[in-house]
């Protein structure tokens, strides 16, 4: 693999919070939609082979974005993306508590646009940034321990749940696969985890 483990996990994790924050672009969709383009995927581990396995007998990018839409997109996407609303956690707490936690690690929330902090798509794009550092750094510095403990104080509380309802709604190949590019990044994360 051309670029180090981290600097892989971290683009792949960009890529997936980017695609349940927003419409696939014209670009990301041309390089999914190529066989070469879809070998360039930064991770290789089962789960993201797997996914990019559902894209070989290609998609409609008209019919991928009018899907995103109805599932993702709008006010009430049809899949619930937000860990309030899976974990019945108090929302104005859980939104200044994880602002802050971005705040802190220097991540900007102006990105994200009107999605709200506990979104999916802001919560593994943090993780993505928390990987993306550790890969500019020899050392830890906490990273991973952060990465931990946010997966288990809110990723991994409710992550299965959204992709398992997308599983189930998705009829285009490219957000049938973001699932397991989901688990495939996480997996990448896993893999980085220090043995004790």
């Amino acid at each position: 693999m051309p670029a180090s483990a981290p600097t892989a996990t971290a683009t792949a994790g960009f890529v997936v919070a980017r695609l349940l924050l927003k419409p696939p672009d014209g670009a990301l969709l041309d390089r999914l939609a190529d066989r070469a383009g879809r070998r360039t995927w930064p991770l290789h581990n089962p789960a993201s082979v797997a996914a990019l396995r559902l894209l070989d007998d290609g998609f409609s990018s008209s019919a991928v974005g009018a899907e995103w839409q109805a599932l993702l997109g709008g006010p009430t996407p049809a899949v619930r993306l937000r860990e309030s609303e899976w974990t019945g956690a108090d929302e104005p707490e859980l939104s200044a508590e994880l602002v802050a936690r971005y705040r802190d690690a220097g991540l900007g929330l102006t990105q994200f646009g009107a999605a709200e902090p506990d979104q999916l798509g802001v919560e593994l794009h943090y993780l993505a940034h928390l990987a993306a550092v550790a890969a500019k750094t020899d050392t830890d510095s906490g990273g991973a321990a952060e990465i931990a403990a946010f997966r288990s104080d809110h990723v991994d509380r409710f992550c299965s749940l959204v992709l398992d309802e997308l599983r189930a709604r998705a009829h285009t190949p490219l957000l049938a696969a973001l699932p397991g590019l989901v688990d495939g990044f996480l997996e990448g994360l896993d893999a980085q985890r220090p043995q004790p």
